[in-house]
């Protein structure tokens, strides 16, 4: 048997287009003599629907294509996933797989575990299915599986150990599951505990691709019944793959890809997100940045180069007197080293007409963070202007640091339709530019890594005038948010009292800008928005004793 594994990038919601795409890749491996193709969970309609569910005829459609494909799978065994319609309750719906060989429907799986956690809420949209049967597929008693039923540790329901216990002699698991750091090592040790189980191989097929705050990563791979890993794809690269799968089941290995380094990996995610988005919004021509000079929207210029193009890329320098020389020659050096446009629009001039109006209004107007954030939505307007005038996408530049502190500002250096660097720390921010962008050549000019991080919105203006070091808040914050420890765990870790407490005060109250702000691409277990559900109004003392 010679087995194809069709990692493909598709569209949430274009089910032609992804049947179209569906039908080229079937054609592409009988051309390369594939006997069996395998794509990911939900090919045909996308993943995650969602609402889109909802809408009347949609599952309808997603049906009609299956049949399209159906038609189209003359003389291979093609394996896709779809929505199946309850067979007795109308408007219930299952997550399911159709094996299909010779345009005839053979097997329909359907999936049992429906995961509610993180970014998933598939208990919304699906009904749970019931254990499935081994399928013969080449003559090898074969059990398909979709996604969940692999992560089956904390469920009383064992998908893979019941299918095997039912003669199955091999596992597909057919996937759309979402990338974070060190997901991909992840995938594969639950592979791996698996098969230590029931010794048999499991081929797994994973989608490719961004939607919304979501990254697919690809990374399909085979594991033979021993547990030996002998394929793995390329991540973040949509192909079609070829297996050769004796009757043994016992797999000769194929090409490995290698992992990628922590930095490398976090980059291209991000690239992936933000080119799927911009592309497959279809809604704007370029994208805009504002441009400081700092190492955030540094890092998001790098990305958005890379994912869109350098000539599809501008950014806007907007100094009052408060930004150093320094910064305007770093930001247009960046500019020139990606060869992105670079535009230097002043706002001093307004800022200034801010302050004479405000001190007419407002006696013994002492400057503050309220000037400050004047500055921050001055830009703001004026990158929103141009946006619209030009029907380019905003793309802001906030990190995760300061995200979780509130350290922003509203409707000022959050305004946009699309954030990159916000599931990122600000340390890690500095490692990837480090270890990776500027790994053979300087694309980011040194002075911007090694200078003490400034917003530069008052005089010699320092971040750590208003919080500690990102070396230490990021050691604080990373616990607190990411495997959200107590504070009294955090200070076990060998941080102060008073400023643990601080910082999670911090983290409370600015939940009323994060409930605000704009899409930012998850590339960590706990992310700001999708996978994070939090009261914004917050009562909860994080210290109280009783």
């Amino acid at each position: 048997m010679i087995l194809g594994i069709a990692q493909i990038n598709v569209k949430v919601g274009d089910i032609k287009g992804n049947t179209k795409k569906i039908v080229d890749y079937i054609k592409k491996a009988k051309d390369s003599y594939v006997d069996v193709l395998l794509f990911p969970e939900q090919t045909i309609p996308g993943y995650p629907v969602q609402d889109l569910m909802f809408i009347s005829g949609f599952v309808e459609q997603n049906l009609q294509a299956l049949d399209f494909i159906r038609q189209q799978s003359r003389g291979i065994t093609v394996i896709v996933g779809f929505i199946d319609k309850h067979e007795i309750h109308e408007g219930k719906c299952y997550n399911a797989a159709a094996i299909i060989t010779d345009t005839r429907i053979v097997r329909i799986i359907h999936k049992q575990l429906l995961p509610t956690y993180d970014v998933f809420n598939e208990a919304r949209y699906f009904t749970s299915g019931n254990p499935s049967e081994p399928v013969d597929i080449m003559d090898i008693k074969t059990g398909v599986i979709i996604c969940e039923d692999l992560w089956d540790k904390d469920y009383d329901t064992k998908v893979v150990s019941a299918i095997v216990n039912k003669g199955a002699r091999l596992i597909l698991s057919i996937n759309a599951s979402p990338y974070y750091k060190e997901k991909i090592a992840i995938r594969e040790r639950v592979a791996l505990d698996k098969i230590a189980e029931t010794c048999v191989p499991i081929v797994y097929v994973n989608m490719i691709g961004g939607q919304d705050e979501i990254t697919f990563d690809g990374s399909s791979f085979v594991m033979n019944g021993d547990g030996t890993l002998v394929f793995r794809a390329p991540a973040f690269r949509e192909g079609l793959f070829k297996i050769i799968l004796p009757t043994t089941c016992q797999i000769p290995a194929g090409a490995i890809a290698p992992a990628l380094q922590p930095e490398e990996e976090l980059f291209k995610a991000l690239v992936l997100n933000l080119k799927d988005y911009f592309e497959k919004m279809g809604a704007f021509k370029k994208v805009v940045i504002g441009l400081s000079g700092g190492v955030d929207s540094s890092f998001t210029t790098v990305v958005a180069a890379r994912a869109i193009g350098p000539e599809n890329v501008i950014c806007l320098y907007l100094p009052t007197r408060f930004n150093s020389d320094k910064s305007y020659e770093c930001a247009k050096k960046i500019c020139e080293n990606l060869g992105v446009e670079f535009f230097v629009f002043p706002i001093e001039q307004i800022f200034a007409q801010f302050e004479k109006d405000f001190a007419a209004a407002i006696p013994k107007n002492a400057f503050t963070v309220a000037d400050e954030n004047v500055q921050a939505r001055i830009r703001g307007i004026i990158l929103m202007y141009y946006s619209n005038k030009f029907n380019h996408l905003l793309v802001s530049t906030g990190n995760k640091s300061e995200i979780a502190v509130g350290f922003c500002t509203l409707y000022g250096d959050t305004c946009g339709g699309k954030n990159v660097p916000g599931d990122l720390f600000k340390t890690e921010i500095y490692k990837i530019c480090k270890n990776y962008i500027n790994k053979d050549e300087e694309i980011i000019p040194k002075f911007v890594l090694e200078r003490p991080p400034s917003p530069e919105l008052r005089e010699n203006q320092k971040t750590e005038d208003s919080l500690p070091p990102y070396s230490v808040l990021d050691k604080i914050l990373e616990p607190m948010i990411e495997m959200q420890k107590s504070i009294d765990d955090v200070v076990a870790m060998g941080f102060d009292m008073q400023l643990v407490k601080r910082i999670q005060n911090l983290v409370k109250i600015a939940e009323f800008k994060r409930g605000q702000l704009v899409q930012t691409i998850k590339v960590t277990p706990k992310t700001f928005g999708i996978g994070r559900r939090m009261p914004i109004v917050n009562g909860f003392d994080y210290s109280a004793k009783f």
